[in-house]
């Protein structure tokens, strides 16, 4: 635990740690761990925005949809569905954000990323695919935020 691998020498197949540990291998799998990608929209750093990978973050998110009746998740691909699924199983309505033409475009074909959509939409999740998220804004006082797109439109969370 808190060593860094600081060398890997796959002809002697040891490793040199930054505490000085040498460690023989027969099979090396370097697991570099997740971090989460947040694009740079303005307004994401408001207190009612999220990020999905850690327990604590799920906890964050569970709180937060005690209040919430809608919810939006910018990104289509498996962890944005995960959350948005979770939101919906709280019964929030849910609008997922995504960028690229197809859902889970890294996974899927077109066509299975097409089926997919389809599925989640018939349980009353909504999309805007090939939108990019230009901004996050909010209303304090009325309890109210939505998001504002690249081409202009505004929209509210669960509007589609």
């Amino acid at each position: 635990l808190n060593e860094a691998v600081k060398r890997i020498d796959r002809a002697q197949k040891v490793i040199e740690t930054n505490q000085g540990q040498t460690l023989p291998y027969d099979t090396l799998v370097l697991a570099t761990g997740s971090y989460p990608w947040v694009p740079n929209i303005a307004g994401s750093a408001h207190h009612e925005c999220f990020v999905y990978r850690t327990i604590e973050d799920l906890k964050a998110i569970r709180e937060a949809a005690k209040q919430g009746k809608s919810g939006v998740v910018v990104g289509g691909g498996l962890l944005g569905l995960e959350a948005a699924n979770g939101l919906m199983l709280r019964g929030m309505n849910v609008s997922v954000v995504h960028v690229m033409p197809t859902l889970m475009e890294r996974q899927l074909d077109k066509t299975a990323g097409q089926l997919l959509q389809k599925s989640l939409q018939e349980r009353g999740m909504k999309f805007l695919i090939g939108a990019q998220t230009q901004e996050l804004v909010g209303n304090a006082d009325h309890g109210r935020s939505g998001r504002r797109c690249a081409s202009g439109g505004r929209r509210r969370p669960g509007t589609g």
